[in-house]
């Protein structure tokens, strides 16, 4: 078989299996925007746009802290958060937060969950008023009293 023809080949088997997933995706037999993200076959039930992937709202962690994505956090030291998202870390498989500085230039931090919802070390900061490394900011509305 020549070059040519394996080309043809493989372009018709591609094609075929695109044809199968967008028919079975029409189909409508599952609706993967009601499953959870957790339980999604991603690899032969991918949403079909950005608008229809589930976004988990929060994550918590073992010692059952909730993180919420969307909101801002104070770190222990002062300084203000955005959590952005979550994230698996691709080494060791650990659920991680995605967040952004909101001072100096912005830039986008990851973290793992269980130490952003943890505790400060009071040994190494023992005058340290807040309990936890990273804690939800209040932040009222101007317009919205």
């Amino acid at each position: 078989m020549d070059d040519n023809q394996r080309n043809h080949d493989r372009d018709a088997h591609n094609q075929g299996a695109r044809d199968q997933d967008v028919n079975s995706r029409d189909a409508g037999s599952q609706d993967t925007r009601n499953q959870s993200a957790g339980n999604r076959d991603t690899h032969t039930q991918a949403p079909r746009t950005p608008a229809e992937t589930v976004l988990p709202t929060l994550a918590q962690s073992h010692s059952g802290r909730r993180i919420l994505r969307g909101r801002i956090y104070r770190h222990f030291k002062g300084d203000r958060y955005l959590v952005e998202d979550f994230a698996t870390d691709s080494e060791s498989g650990l659920p991680v937060v995605v967040y952004r500085k909101l001072y100096d230039d912005g830039s986008l931090w990851v973290r793992p969950l269980e130490m952003f919802a943890g505790e400060v070390d009071r040994a190494k900061y023992p005058d340290v008023r807040q309990r936890y490394r990273f804690e939800l900011e209040d932040v009222p509305s101007v317009n919205h009293r």
